[in-house]
């Protein structure tokens, strides 16, 4: 019985210490990059491309996992919808980012977001065609302890109703996830202001979701871009945390040096300490006996006796 107690101590402090590690792990941070170009029906959006490059490569750089998906149809967009909104649920807490480039329209006073499948033959196609804007959103914010950012990127059809989510801001309650929606006027090239944007905000070094939001508002103000902002009501840390570290034990004024011994058999003859040549220095100066000028007396006994002829 007194051989299994520590055993059992043993046993406790392992899994102490494993406690102790998964509660300093980093959050999950995951993020899904969908850029929509290829239309069956509809131009071909050359400019989502480039944007959906640019927020990737944001994303990355603050350590997101990244989810990519390009040219989606319906059943797809709701698979990668569904998909993200599982990893979030399954690792709480959890900061995710939605990023969407393709086009989007609006029928009824609620917003859709266009798979590369989708036909608009009538207005109302869209309830049937679309992806409503709110239920992606929902689908994150129902995760428990989730925060993070959506980002709709959007254009509008040609001969299509107006993409330009202005109802936006009625159609979502108070959660921690912010919405951003900017709706690009005119074609344009290369990647769009808000991709641009998001990418060089998150270069940040200690960016959160509030301070993003703050700097795309400062910076699409000035671009040709119709922008609506939804704040989140907590703010998520979007980098990761700084590791700290260590101090050295109080009283010490440098490292712990690393213990060394030269055999195996020294290191069973005697104990082995921590050395460092300034220590090696110090002990042999005390080991060593002091020597001083030869005296008379001592050189005249030193010398052998001569003998006188």
């Amino acid at each position: 019985m007194r051989r299994a107690r520590p055993t059992i101590v043993l046993l406790g402090l392992a899994f102490t210490c494993c406690g102790a590690t998964a509660g300093w792990s980093e959050p999950l941070r995951i993020a899904l990059v969908i850029a929509n170009a290829q239309y069956a029906n509809f131009p071909a959006m050359a400019r989502c491309a480039p944007a959906a490059a640019a927020a990737r490569d944001g994303l990355r750089a603050k350590g997101f996992e990244v989810i990519e998906r390009n040219n989606l149809g319906r059943g797809e967009f709701d698979t990668a919808i569904g998909l993200l909104a599982r990893r979030v649920a399954a690792s709480p807490p959890a900061v995710a980012a939605l990023y969407y480039c393709g086009y989007a329209a609006e029928f009824n006073n609620r917003s859709f977001l266009l798979p590369v499948s989708a036909v608009l033959s009538r207005d109302n196609d869209l309830l049937t065609q679309g992806i409503l804007v709110k239920s992606v959103v929902d689908s994150l914010r129902r995760a428990p302890d989730s925060a993070g950012l959506v980002l709709f990127d959007v254009f509008t059809p040609p001969n299509a109703p107006a993409g330009r989510m202005g109802q936006l801001a009625e159609q979502f309650p108070a959660s921690s996830f912010a919405v951003i929606a900017a709706s690009n006027d005119g074609p344009g090239e290369g990647a769009t202001a808000a991709a641009l944007g998001l990418r060089d905000e998150l270069a940040a070094g200690d960016a959160s979701v509030n301070n993003v939001l703050d700097g795309l508002r400062r910076r699409l103000a000035k671009e040709a871009v119709t922008v609506q902002f939804i704040a989140a009501t907590s703010d998520a840390r979007l980098a990761p945390e700084p590791r700290r570290r260590r101090r050295p034990r109080r009283g010490s004024t440098s490292w712990p040096t690393r213990t060394r011994c030269p055999t195996a058999t020294a290191a069973r003859s005697r104990p082995c300490s921590p050395t460092s040549a300034t220590t090696r220095a110090a002990s042999t100066a005390r080991s060593a006996p002091k020597r001083g000028p030869p005296s008379a007396a001592t050189s005249s006994r030193s010398r052998p006796n001569s003998r006188v002829a």
